[in-house]
């Protein structure tokens, strides 16, 4: 029934490899995860890996079949690729991408059924404080 949640994953020429899927699904739940050094080279690499595939899916004109094809699979490039996004696109690209990626979570939030399961408080709390979407008292 992954259909249903538009979870299958399948893969097609227009969008991912049912292997790349799963290699985007493996970080899906790490996506709010940053190191201590977060701006050496190595760490950023997997920032800079989902921006490329941000780049591929931004400019396909059939971006909606790779949401149809694995919609948690596209959240979590987006969110994984926050970081590269904000330093070569500005803050502001960066929070209308993560307002986007919200509000692909509010229409469909089957993460459980569709066995991608995501941790929610990131959302609420840490990335609003590191975008700059919500403001603090300090």
């Amino acid at each position: 029934a992954c259909w249903r949640t538009f979870s299958c994953c399948e893969g097609s020429e227009a969008t991912l490899s049912a292997e790349l899927w799963q290699h985007v699904k493996s970080w899906y739940p790490k996506y709010h995860m940053r190191e201590l050094l977060d701006s050496t080279p190595r760490m950023l690499e997997r920032h800079y890996t989902f921006y490329n595939v941000y780049l591929r899916l931004q400019g396909s004109p059939l971006w909606r079949a790779w949401a149809a094809d694995c919609y948690f699979g596209v959240i979590g490039i987006l969110l994984n690729a926050l970081p590269a996004i904000e330093f070569e696109e500005g803050l502001f690209v960066a929070q209308n991408v993560f307002a986007g990626a919200l509000d692909m979570l509010m229409k469909n939030n089957k993460t459980v059924e569709a066995n991608w399961t995501l941790p929610l408080e990131p959302l609420d709390l840490q990335l609003p404080f590191f975008l700059g979407v919500r403001g603090n008292d300090c």
